[in-house]
């Protein structure tokens, strides 16, 4: 299995791990590189920046840069899943602009030259001195974003989508994050009690409303 290899110019983790989890929800974090997930298998809930999907086994989660994001894990089954953590500066901007097009989840178990993509990280790894491996892992996740963008994307089912107040509050924080944001500032712009917004905040998002403030302008 690989683990934490050899970082990138422009990947700066690529891991393939199983594990028996701890019940519970786990790495609530947003963070500066885009993310591509491969769940293989487990019994687990992905949420991103709200919108909560039970995962199956071969979704494929494309995340960029700065959206928050946290798995669930259901019960102690197995969890395995890919990894790869990489900059924006893999792929020309127009390029990474269709990686990222909506759906950001969805499935690829029927998919061979996915699959086979995947399965390659894994040979790269055992076989390839750490000079090949950076040369060849940077090959392998532009091939897979370069494909997914023709790649037929059925979204995964909602657990539960987002609150409108939660959709509001995201983006009034994305395009204010510079000024001094607070409960009351966001609650008085989306006309609704800043306990209520806090209270829905932390529910749906499960990070309070100040510590995801605070995440957020530590990215900008």
């Amino acid at each position: 299995m690989i683990h934490e290899s050899n970082p990138t110019e422009n990947i700066s983790l690529i891991s393939h791990s199983h594990i028996i989890p701890e019940i519970g929800t786990h790495k609530k974090h947003m963070h500066y590189t885009n993310e591509l997930l491969l769940f293989i298998r487990g019994d687990a809930s992905y949420m991103i920046d709200g919108n909560q999907f039970f995962l199956r086994p071969y979704d494929l989660l494309i995340i960029p840069k700065g959206i928050y994001h946290c798995v669930s894990i259901n019960s102690r089954d197995v969890y395995e899943n890919y990894v790869i953590n990489f900059y924006d500066s893999i792929l020309p901007d127009d390029i990474l602009n269709k990686v990222f097009s909506p759906p950001c989840v969805f499935n690829i178990k029927n998919d061979n030259t996915f699959l086979n993509l995947f399965e390659s990280l894994d040979r790269v790894e055992k076989t390839y001195t750490e000079q090949e491996q950076r040369i060849s892992f940077e090959c392998i996740l532009k091939e897979m974003l370069i494909y997914s963008c023709y790649y037929e994307r059925i979204s995964t089912p909602l657990i539960k989508t987002n609150n409108p107040y939660i959709e509001k509050a995201l983006n009034y924080i994305s395009q204010n994050i510079c000024e001094n944001l607070n409960a009351d500032s966001i609650a008085f712009e989306l006309k609704i009690s800043a306990s209520h917004l806090q209270n829905v905040f932390s529910e749906y998002m499960h990070i309070g409303l100040k510590q995801y403030i605070a995440q957020k302008r530590g990215l900008e």
